[in-house]
């Protein structure tokens, strides 16, 4: 698998590797020094294809920092109509494919970061749509890291 990011004007990979114990949990390592510290953001990705896979959870782990939630925020409403839809998650991808033409309020942005990590990304599209499948409920949000 890769991580991949927008290094000014170029999308860049980085690849990283995976592990399984004797439990089958994996274990992704991404070499996080490889990313420029002008890098805000990127996506990571994981597939598999075995199709008898149904059922499994995530935990997204790492070392961001705690921040105290500001006032008058609707986790997941990103594009800002004071409810949490599929219509958010769309508002999001937008935003990451091309932000000069779908920019997010800082307020929207601040609403749209729910995925546990900081920045805005793909997975917080991801989030809300697992809220519209019912996985999550809008009061589970925004995520923590573990």
């Amino acid at each position: 698998g890769c991580v991949g990011f927008m290094n000014g004007a170029d999308w860049e990979n980085i690849e990283w590797e995976a592990t399984a114990d004797s439990t089958g949990t994996v274990t992704i390592e991404v070499p996080m020094s490889k990313i420029p510290e002008t890098v805000e953001n990127g996506q990571a990705q994981i597939w598999w294809c075995d199709n008898e896979v149904s059922d499994f959870n995530y935990v997204f782990k790492g070392n961001q920092p705690e921040v105290d939630p500001p006032t008058g925020i609707v986790y997941g409403d990103a594009n800002e109509d004071g409810k949490v839809s599929i219509s958010d998650a769309v508002r999001i991808l937008q935003y990451m494919a091309n932000s000069s033409k779908y920019d997010l309020t800082e307020h929207g942005k601040a609403q749209a970061d729910i995925d546990g990590v900081a920045g805005v990304s793909g997975a917080d599209a991801a989030v809300i749509q697992l809220v519209d499948a019912g996985v999550y409920s809008a009061s589970d949000l925004p995520l923590k890291a573990e």
